[in-house]
């Protein structure tokens, strides 16, 4: 069971003052990867995404003309794909050194606060990754635990009060899943939120993502109705 209290900061926390979502230690595999690979990352999707504007602007600007404007705005959209791949990254790399580290075997993911999905959140400049940590996520019995470089995430089924997904704002291709959990004790709602980092590619991660909430939807739904739950989220 999760036992929430409210901190100095309005948020929802783990009793004892510590974070829902543990941030990344210093030197941890997450860590390193947001601080060489995100930034570069994040500055060559947005230089990508903006350059159709940029583009389209400055040929009209100087040219005077219209369709090549538009012209040139079409060209520099044909780069934009390459978002799906770019996004993705070190991925698989960090993958394998956390699994290393861990000895997990469950679905590799990434873990956001209730808050990650807010806009003035999404877009803050400081932000390395659009996850807040990383982990793996299994479903064991009738507890959903997310396994970190620092420590355990576990949740009782019953604890589960929702299960939903909804699109990521930072990165409108990949989605998140919402799970909110209630403490009975203390009468206190948290959330956190959680997607699939399995594939090379966003679309692969975000479909994987989609296939991720069906089964926490199933697992949730037989737990409710007394049966047993299967072993979920392997990292075959």
């Amino acid at each position: 069971m999760i036992e929430l209290t409210m901190g100095k900061d309005r948020q929802l926390q783990l009793r004892g003052g510590t974070a829902l979502v543990p941030r990344p230690a210093p030197g941890s595999a997450f860590h390193r990867h947001a601080r060489t690979r995100g930034v570069p990352i994040a500055l060559f999707n947005g230089l990508v995404i903006g350059s159709p504007i940029t583009a389209g602007f400055c040929v009209g600007l100087f040219s005077q003309d219209l369709l090549l404007g538009l012209a040139a705005s079409c060209c520099a959209l044909a780069t934009t794909p390459l978002v799906n791949w770019t996004g993705m990254w070190g991925n698989r790399r960090l993958e394998l050194t956390l699994r290393e580290r861990t000895g997990s075997t469950g679905e590799f993911i990434g873990v956001g606060c209730a808050n990650s999905n807010d806009l003035a959140t999404a877009f803050d400049a400081s932000r390395m990754d659009t996850d807040d940590n990383v982990g793996f996520i299994s479903f064991v019995e009738h507890a959903l635990v997310i396994e970190t470089e620092e420590r355990e995430i576990m949740a009782d089924s019953d604890d589960i009060v929702d299960i939903t997904v909804e699109r990521m704002k930072s990165m409108p291709l990949m989605s998140w899943i919402r799970v909110t959990i209630h403490d009975p004790d203390s009468g206190a709602r948290a959330a956190l939120l959680v997607n699939s980092r399995r594939g090379h590619t966003m679309r692969q991660a975000k479909r994987a993502t989609l296939a991720l909430y069906q089964r926490m939807v199933e697992w949730h739904l037989s737990c409710q109705m007394g049966d047993d739950p299967e072993l979920l989220g392997s990292g075959d």
